[in-house]
């Protein structure tokens, strides 16, 4: 659900101001961003932990120790925990909106800290990492559709690019916590994290599109106010009549009654009387297993599992020792802390130049970079070369260029390409098998380097960028600049986009007085 879903570019004839309106947006979509930072310190996590814990010291000054198994697992666990909590997510942000999902999933995020700080055996850690994993599955997809509903068409490319940023800085302060300190007190402070983000997130309005598929257009009014540079009701009004006829078309009708209050009625036009019959969660389900739903579905999770490989995700939690191996000029974890303020920048880049390139075409460019300096690596290893200079620098743009474009913008689809209902579904599952995929690189990529070496593990990984390459190239839209209603016409049929048009000529009145 978006509510910026209809066209909204003729508000800017409207008297509110445009800095306030994007300032306004920008800051809600800052607090929700602090909530992807506390992803990042979760994700950079397992590159210190491993790296200390696989010392030949490590039971030594800290009492417990890894193994190539325990760290594979204490590397990825984290990512197959993550899915139960974004299915869960999927369901429960369209029942009780994206705000309240964010303010409760702070608790089990500050315990999955806390139990990190005082784990003294393998199955605590294990623990840990599974409890952060279910509250990190449980808050990306409604950030994702917050950050997607809350935003002008204007602005929805830029502020999801804040997301894959926040997410990036987390990163980079765990690398440099990790680099300053143990992994004990590390834990310690980035329990810090969920108390900052509950103050934050406090202070920002609900999702004024959830709020208008619930009935709650008085409440809808009221954020849009406070999104569009804290203006008076008038200055909304057409945003606000604009996404009640898009809610109302997508079979959801909302009345103005002459109290001037507005309430939520079963739309007969559309035959909705027997969908009205069904619970809330089985409509959901209904909406998501549709055509409309399923193919833009397709298109995520296969961007997904190629990006993930051609990221070199799964080899970020063993950084530590792969550079070791690779004997570095200068200390490993100072090398991982540079690793991390790149993917940073490679943020901040994708934001700049997302509007210059498109989605599209910055998919095309980073993928490209991805898989190029993976098959330099591989070379660089089987031919022995001996400037070690060379693979840190491979490694360096590497990482660079897969936050520059493929880190973030599969995150960013998933608020654009889904249809309203279902949306809240979809994003969970998305997120699910995202993370899934995730699991999967990681905890296999010690299986691919024993069976094949590293340079074998890296040209597989490359092997299925190129093939990501090709499917994007036939398969992905380009979304950048665009409303979510020009962007739902591109996955329905022929016969499927006929319908929605004749649909939405005949509700052109969208509130009834």
């Amino acid at each position: 659900m978006d509510s910026t879903d209809p066209d909204t570019r003729g508000n800017a004839a409207e008297p509110s101001s445009t800095f306030r309106s994007t300032l306004s947006q920008v800051l809600g979509a800052t607090a929700f961003g602090f909530v992807i930072m506390g992803v990042g310190l979760i994700f950079g996590m397992p590159t210190i932990v491993i790296g200390e814990l696989m010392k030949p010291n490590a039971t030594t000054i800290h009492g417990v120790a890894f193994d190539d198994y325990s760290a594979s697992w204490f590397g990825s666990i984290i990512f197959i925990s993550q899915p139960i909590g974004s299915l869960t997510s999927g369901f429960l942000q369209d029942l009780f909106g994206r705000k309240r999902c964010m303010l409760v999933v702070t608790i089990p995020q500050m315990i999955g800290w806390l139990l990190l700080y005082s784990a003294d055996s393998v199955p605590w850690l294990y623990t840990a990492v599974t409890v952060m994993g279910l509250s990190v599955g449980f808050m990306e997809a409604p950030v994702l559709s917050y950050i997607g509903e809350i935003t002008e068409p204007r602005l929805r490319g830029v502020l999801s690019s804040i997301a894959g940023i926040f997410l990036n800085v987390g990163i980079m302060l765990e690398c440099y916590i990790g680099a300053l300190t143990d992994w004990r007190s590390l834990a310690l402070i980035s329990a810090l994290g969920p108390v900052l983000i509950f103050i934050l997130l406090s202070q920002v309005p609900e999702s004024p599109a959830w709020l208008v598929y619930k009935g709650r257009v008085s409440d809808a009014e009221r954020a849009l106010c406070w999104l569009r540079g804290w203006v008076d009701p008038i200055h909304v009004s057409k945003e606000l009549s604009s996404l009640v006829a898009h809610v109302d078309q997508r079979n959801v009708r909302i009345v103005k009654t002459k109290d001037q209050d507005y309430h939520q009625v079963p739309s007969h036009d559309l035959g909705t009387q027997k969908r009205a019959k069904r619970s809330e969660t089985m409509q959901n389900i209904h909406h998501f297993l549709q055509p409309a739903t399923q193919r833009p579905l397709k298109l995520i999770l296969i961007y997904f599992f190629c990006s993930h490989c051609a990221s070199l995700i799964g080899v970020r939690p063993f950084l530590v020792q792969i550079f070791d191996s690779l004997h570095f000029p200068i200390d490993s974890k100072w090398v991982v802390v540079i690793v991390g303020t790149l993917q940073v920048l490679g943020s901040i880049g994708c934001m700049l130049v997302m509007k210059l390139l498109g989605k599209r075409g910055l998919s095309f460019v980073s993928m490209s970079i991805c898989v190029i300096c993976a098959i330099a690596i591989s070379v660089y290893v089987v031919l022995g070369i001996n400037p070690p200079w060379v693979p840190m620098i491979l490694f360096c743009v590497l990482f660079f260029a897969a936050q520059l474009g493929i880190g973030s913008i599969p995150w960013m689809l998933i608020s654009e390409v889904f249809p309203i209902q279902g949306r809240g579904i979809a994003g969970g599952v998305s997120a699910a098998c995202g993370y899934s995929f995730i699991f999967i690189v990681t905890k296999f990529y010690i299986n691919l380097e024993q069976w094949f070496s590293m340079w074998g593990a890296l040209l597989v990984y490359a092997a299925v960028g190129f093939w990501g390459i090709i499917y994007l190239y036939f398969c992905l839209p380009e979304t950048e600049g665009k409303t979510l209603q020009d962007i739902e016409p591109y996955f329905l049929t022929k016969r499927e986009r006929e319908r929605l048009e004749k649909s939405h000529s005949i509700k052109n009145l969208p509130v009834e007085i």
